[in-house]
């Protein structure tokens, strides 16, 4: 059997797909409370995104392969990429945000896929064949 802090680790390494900040920030977002010198973390639970599913279209796996691809695009360059409107382009990428599968990057302007979101993402696209 594996200790608390080895399924701690072990799901925060399978969540993170092994990339830095989102492990961070993953490892930030179990911080339960801190008493003193004492951090107290709560197991980082798979998001279940199987329920969003059906609800993505074609169009919102190509988007998000794009934002994959490029770590995050700001409704400008979405229009640029799939030659669409910025309205409609402000649109998509605000209904991927309600779904709370894409969040605004901290670092650069635009949009990227969500930590948490991110195996489902790619899940998803593998499916379809289009990773």
């Amino acid at each position: 059997e594996q200790s608390a802090q080895e399924l701690f680790y072990s799901s925060l390494y399978k969540q993170s797909e092994v990339l830095f900040r989102s492990a961070f920030e993953l490892w930030l977002g179990s911080i339960d409370r801190i008493e003193g010198a004492m951090v107290r973390m709560v197991q980082p639970l798979d998001p279940n995104y199987k329920r969003l599913e059906a609800e993505l279209t074609t169009d919102d796996l190509f988007m998000l392969q794009a934002i994959l691809q490029h770590s995050s695009l700001t409704p400008e360059e979405l229009s640029a990429v799939f030659n669409i409107g910025m309205d409609q382009a402000h649109l998509r990428l605000e209904r991927l945000a309600a779904l709370e599968i894409v969040e605004p990057e901290p670092v650069f302007p635009g949009l990227r896929v969500r930590p948490q979101a991110r195996r489902f993402v790619h899940d998803a696209l593998d499916r379809q064949n289009l990773l």
